[in-house]
C-alpha cells in the first residue's frame, strides 16, 4: 500500500519532468525562431535604409522587432522558471531513488534477520527435542543441553533488543 503510493508519486514526478523537458525544448525552439525572425527584420530594415537616400522608416517593422524582443524576454523568464521546476523535480526524483534504495536495503536486511532468528529458534526446538530423549538416558547431558538452550535464548533476545534500539 505504501509502496504503491510512492510508486504513484514517483511516476507523477517523472511525468511532470517529461512535460517540463518538452516545454523547455519547445521554448528553446521558439526562442531560436524568434531570434532568426528578428535578424531577418533587422536586415530588411537595413536594406530599406540603404536603398533610399531620404530614409523613410518602416514603423511596422520596428514594432514587430520590439514585440518579438518582448516575447523573447517573456520566453526567457518562462525558460528560467521551467528550469527551476525541472531542477526541483530532478532533486525529488533523486531523493525518491535514494529512499527506495534504503527501503529495499532495510527490507532485505530485516528479511535476513528474521530468517536468522527463525533458524536460531529452530535450533532451540531441535535441542529441546533432543533433551526430551536424553532425560531418561543421560540426565547430566540433558542438563548441559538445557543450559546451552538458555544461552541461545539470551542471544536471540539480545539480538532482538539491539534491532529494536536501532529501529527506534
Amino acid at each position: 500500500m505504501v509502496s504503491d503510493f510512492f510508486k504513484k508519486l514517483h511516476s507523477e514526478f517523472l511525468e511532470q519532468k517529461l512535460e517540463a523537458e518538452l516545454e523547455l525544448k519547445n521554448i528553446n525552439i521558439k526562442l531560436n525562431e524568434n531570434q532568426k525572425f528578428i535578424q531577418k527584420l533587422k536586415e530588411e530594415d537595413e536594406r530599406n535604409f540603404n536603398a533610399f537616400s531620404p530614409r523613410k522608416q518602416n514603423s511596422k517593422l520596428k514594432d514587430n522587432i520590439k514585440n518579438l524582443k518582448n516575447e523573447q524576454e517573456l520566453l526567457l523568464k518562462s525558460l528560467e522558471e521551467i528550469q527551476i521546476h525541472l531542477d526541483f523535480l530532478n532533486q525529488r526524483l533523486s531523493e525518491f531513488d535514494t529512499f527506495s534504495k534504503e527501503l529495499r536495503s532495510k527490507y532485505f536486511n530485516e528479511k535476513e534477520k528474521k530468517k536468522i532468528d527463525l533458524e536460531g529458534l529452530k535450533d532451540v526446538v531441535h535441542k529441546l527435542e533432543f533433551c526430551v530423549q536424553l532425560t531418561q538416558l543421560d540426565p547430566n547431558r540433558c542438563k548441559l543441553e538445557l543450559m546451552s538452550i538458555i544461552k541461545m535464548f539470551y542471544e536471540i533476545i539480545e539480538n532482538f533488543n539491539i534491532e529494536k534500539k536501532e529501529n527506534g
